[in-house]
């Protein structure tokens, strides 16, 4: 068996009873060689948004519930509160049956705090541009199999902060190597304090923005998931 996240080994592993020997943990390959840090200044400035601006950026499936987008609205309030003279701006990409409770939701926060791309962004090499455009990558989701947008986004050089769902732990965080944090789901006020620490705190947000693709690329790219998968089905060569 081969997944991706600790968490679910361990319950198929109980689950089942299985050896140790069955399983392997090996992430979803990501081509990091198409996600990676793009123009971000002309994409900012098609977007409306000044260089001193600090963007956070989520892009994904606009399932209110799952992908916690209501705690993420009611934690960008308090952020934009707490840093009103850094002027955070959020940046949503993404389409989705709950566009309706979303576009509500939006309409409460303060004017000019955020920009909502309400499409289905197919051209990855766009949606590339828009994840370069941002400081900071944020994941709310209450529930994830093992969430790819985390990793698009730093292979595109940008800290995390996600919520405690499958697979956030491994991708973040290597030893000493930290590309994130980690916030508890469903904590409106948690995910609110790691956005505001990453808004105020360039050093912190750039100390972890280092880390952030070479843990992907390390982890994920093509080259180290064939290896893995070589490794794990007895394969030999290229």
């Amino acid at each position: 068996l081969i997944i991706g996240s600790a968490s679910e080994t361990q319950r198929v592993k109980n689950r089942y009873r299985l050896p140790e020997a069955k399983f392997a943990r090996i992430f979803n390959p990501l081509d990091t060689e198409l996600w990676q840090p793009d123009e971000r200044d002309e994409t900012r400035e098609a977007l409306g948004l000044s260089a001193s601006q600090t963007v956070a950026v989520w892009h994904g499936r606009i399932d209110l519930h799952i992908k916690g987008l209501d705690v993420l609205i009611h934690s960008w309030r308090h952020v934009v509160e707490r840093a009103a003279a850094l002027r955070p701006h959020l940046l949503l990409v993404g389409d989705g049956a709950d566009r309706g409770p979303l576009s509500t939701l939006l309409k409460r926060l303060p004017h000019g705090t955020w920009t909502w791309i309400d499409e289905y962004v197919s051209d990855r090499t766009l949606l590339r541009r828009y994840l370069s455009a941002g400081d900071l990558a944020v994941l709310a989701s209450r529930r994830e199999g093992f969430p790819v947008a985390p990793l698009e986004a730093m292979s595109c050089g940008l800290p995390l902060v996600a919520t405690c769902v499958a697979g956030t732990h491994e991708i973040v965080s290597d030893g000493l190597r930290v590309g994130g944090v980690i916030v508890p789901t469903d904590d409106v006020k948690a995910l609110a304090d790691a956005l505001v620490q990453l808004i105020c705190d360039p050093g912190y947000r750039n100390d972890l923005a280092q880390n952030a693709r070479p843990l992907i690329t390390d982890r994920v790219s093509y080259p180290m998931v064939g290896k893995e998968l070589a490794r794990f089905l007895g394969l030999t060569g290229e």
